[in-house]
């Protein structure tokens, strides 16, 4: 029997439902009830069972219970005698299409916070392909993923666990309010092949496998004949400022997580959706649950990242589009307060 398994029992015990614990142990629900029956089938017992009030130890589990709190207290004093309170490093990787959003304040705040822990941030267009599986070295990815296609059900097999769903959004293009293509209520792929596509970051496009809703998008724009000759690749910072000045561009991009740009509140850029394609997509982040356990500063960090995310939708009023509650804090940090 694992020890993680023994953990996962004592966290469930201390809980009102599967739902709370898992929160608790930054695990996905199914993985939690897995482990646990797996403890019940090796020890032959029911261990818990379910009533109005939730869950309740059987007597069996009763009596485990003290002697598994012992041995989980045991191996958390035995980590504690390690120097290394906090991992090496922690790489974070981020989809290029959100480009500047949540995460560098959020590390500008850690790096004053936590000065020896080294935090790099790097954007990619397979963010939750970066899995380390190193505890001193832990990743975290903050991607898209539309649940009607298969990227989802890749990413969770090669991360071996769920990530935590954060918000629901869709594709469409910013334009300039100068425009032919402004104060449009939708538009089409077809109608955007005569205009210029600014686009960040194409250097991995074509090693990705079509399965992701913006690089299905994107190889639609670029490969017909007509559309390649329109297509003006810079850098991801330069994409913005030049759709200021080009009246006839458009940028490629994921709302809400668009409205951080101040041309959207002004009303210099216009944000038009995509008619007639599947462009909605989920906004995830993947993790490293063992990492999230043993280091309070990785536990802190992830749940910045869902507080952060949160309180985004509520600023810009998009509560709606949230998939999942923020949850509970790690232990001893008590959740921010929403700012409305």
């Amino acid at each position: 029997m694992k020890l993680k398994t023994l953990e996962y029992f004592v966290v469930l015990a201390d809980s009102r439902s599967i739902n709370e614990a898992a929160q608790r142990l930054y695990v996905a629900q199914p993985s939690l009830t897995k482990a646990l029956q797996g403890m019940e089938q090796e020890l032959g017992t029911k261990l818990f069972f379910r009533n109005k009030a939730g869950i309740q130890l059987t007597e069996a589990g009763q009596r485990i219970l003290p002697q598994a709190r012992q041995m989980v207290a045991w191996y958390s004093d035995w980590l504690a005698l390690s120097e290394n309170s906090m991992p090496q490093a922690v790489d974070l990787y981020v989809h290029t299409s959100l480009s500047g959003f949540l995460i560098p304040e959020i590390l500008l705040r850690f790096r004053e916070k936590y000065p020896g822990l080294n935090l790099n941030y790097t954007m990619t267009m397979r963010a939750e392909e970066h899995i380390s599986y190193d505890p001193q070295r832990p990743s975290l990815a903050l991607t898209l993923c539309n649940q009607k296609d298969r990227s989802l059900r890749r990413f969770i097999k090669l991360w071996e666990q769920d990530p935590i769903p954060l918000f629901h959004g869709s594709y469409g293009c910013l334009v300039n309010r100068d425009g032919s293509l402004a104060g449009r209520s939708s538009i089409t792929l077809e109608e955007l092949q005569a205009h210029h596509l600014l686009l960040p970051d194409v250097r991995d496009l074509r090693d990705i496998p079509r399965e992701e809703s913006l690089c299905d998008i994107l190889y639609d724009l670029i490969e017909k004949p007509s559309g390649a000759k329109n297509v003006v690749v810079t850098e991801v910072s330069n994409a913005i400022n030049l759709l200021r000045k080009e009246k006839e561009a458009y940028v490629v991009t994921f709302s809400p997580a668009c409205k951080r740009y101040d041309g959207l509140e002004s009303g210099q850029l216009q944000y038009i959706p995509l008619e007639g394609y599947c462009a909605g997509a989920d906004l995830y982040l993947f993790y490293c649950a063992q990492a999230c356990r043993r280091y309070p500063v990785v536990q802190e960090l992830v749940q910045s990242i869902r507080d952060e995310a949160l309180d985004f939708l509520v600023r810009h009023g998009d509560e709606d589009l949230a998939l999942a509650p923020a949850g509970p804090a790690p232990a001893g940090r008590p959740s921010p307060p929403l700012r409305g």
